[in-house]
């Protein structure tokens, strides 16, 4: 390093940084290692030079100036004189980490520009957002879009390599709904959802069951240099290497003591969910129902024969609807070639090769308000109702409400019970039980 007092000034502050890494609008942070980069001065002009194994970044360095602890902001001109504003920040601080994802995350925003631009040529960008939204369930870590042409529109959301991948969708649904009803001028018709390479299979499989008389839809891979390519969602290949996954026996976990209080007073009541389910109850069979799920499955029989499956939670989660389609798909996949029953499943029952229906239940107050918003998805294919219980530790568990994909009734007797629905805030169910303020008719 120069000896210079310009030039040395920065570097010592440079190496006060443990893990130092420059912020630029739209790009990528960019790891200044202490043999990567130099600082030269010539006639009272600073410039920064680094590189890596991927690109490399050159500077004029007018000032700079700590802003705070572990960041630097610096003012430079471009190699072709324009003006711009760098941020150094240090990867091991905690206080900056927020600045560096944010970094990322505005980085994937203009690639969905860029793909929006190829994929929707002639449709102009309403809105591109990083930005929480917490009112409407809409997480910073998906880059989202609006394009529109005319009075047509399409919502569009993008997974970054560091995101939860699987969970896109369940954001992407939560957002075309959002557009659907603030946008006044379009028709929001479709979703176009965009992931990294390889990892589309789950949202595939998830498009599948979805209602595609409610709105289009189009899935994209992208690759390390931000190229997409759309995928067929119509792979039937896809699907069954998918769903033939090997058989196994479950494995014993250890359950949150909520969920696993919930499952013990289901099991001896499994008639509140449907006075039609009868013992054996299974739990999560085949193994092949995610096990890294915080979620526990239920697998019963009616007595005419047809699978029902329950999802347990104890706690509001936005996943729950479709990482319980996850596994109802698997097991209408199965039921259909009748392996339940070659592999012992229920024995002396004739199970029938039906569709399962499929059945959330959880505390009354603890589903996630945007369930219903996906719910409201999903093919008619798939059977659904959500029944909300008193909470597990409340004693003697009954049933709160119950809203199912067949019926207009979303308050279990609530006329019976002597009580109306209510129009907000918390209202009262069946035997007074409270039920959440979204829970209403026509929501």
């Amino acid at each position: 390093m120069p000896n210079l007092p310009l030039a040395d000034e920065l570097f010592t502050l440079l190496r006060e940084l443990k893990r130092p890494a420059l912020l630029e609008a739209g790009r990528e942070p960019f790891d200044l290692m202490w043999d990567s980069y130099t600082l030269t001065e010539r006639a009272g002009t600073l410039s920064l030079h680094a590189w890596n194994d991927e690109r490399s970044v050159a500077h004029t360095v007018k000032s700079f100036v700590r802003v705070g602890p572990g960041r630097l902001k610096l003012e430079c001109l471009s190699l072709f004189g324009k003006p711009r504003t760098l941020e150094v920040v240090d990867r091991d601080n905690g206080l900056q980490r927020h600045r560096q994802l944010t970094a990322v995350r505005t980085v994937y925003m203009e690639q969905l520009r860029r793909s929006l631009a190829r994929r929707f040529p002639g449709w102009g960008i309403q809105e591109l957002s990083t930005g929480a939204n917490l009112q409407h369930s809409l997480s910073p870590a998906y880059p989202r879009a609006l394009v529109r042409r005319g009075n047509t529109a399409w919502a569009a959301m993008l997974a970054t390599p560091m995101s939860d991948v699987d969970a896109v969708l369940s954001f992407g649904l939560i957002w075309h709904h959002h557009c659907r009803k603030q946008e006044k001028r379009a028709v929001v018709e479709g979703l176009a959802i965009f992931v990294p390479i390889d990892q589309h299979q789950t949202t595939a499989l998830r498009l599948r069951y979805l209602d595609r008389s409610r709105f289009d839809t189009a899935l994209y891979n992208y690759d390390a240099d931000g190229m997409e390519e759309q995928m067929d969602l119509l792979d039937d290949g896809n699907l069954r290497r998918a769903l033939e996954s090997p058989w196994s026996e479950p494995k014993l976990r250890a359950y949150p003591g909520p969920e696993r209080r919930l499952e013990d007073q289901l099991r001896q009541r499994i008639e509140l969910v449907n006075a039609n389910l009868t013992a054996p109850v299974y739990g999560q069979v085949p193994a092949f129902a995610a096990n890294d799920r915080d979620l526990i499955d239920l697998l019963a029989a009616e007595r005419g024969g047809r699978l029902a499956v329950l999802e347990l939670k104890a706690s509001e989660d936005i996943q729950l609807p479709l990482q319980a389609l996850d596994y109802w798909m698997r097991v209408d996949w199965h039921v259909r070639r009748d392996e339940f029953t070659s592999r012992g499943y229920f024995p002396g029952r004739a199970l029938r090769k039906e569709s399962p229906r499929l059945y959330f239940v959880a505390p009354a107050l603890d589903f996630h308000p945007s369930n219903a918003t996906v719910l409201r998805y999903f093919s008619p294919v798939v059977d659904w109702e959500m029944v909300g219980v008193t909470h597990p530790r409340s004693g003697a568990l009954s049933v709160a409400f119950r809203r199912g994909s067949r019926s207009d009734d979303e308050l279990v007797g609530a006329s019976e019970a002597g009580g109306n629905e209510p129009e907000s805030g918390i209202g009262a169910g069946v035997g007074g039980a409270s039920v959440p303020h979204w829970f209403v008719r026509g929501k």
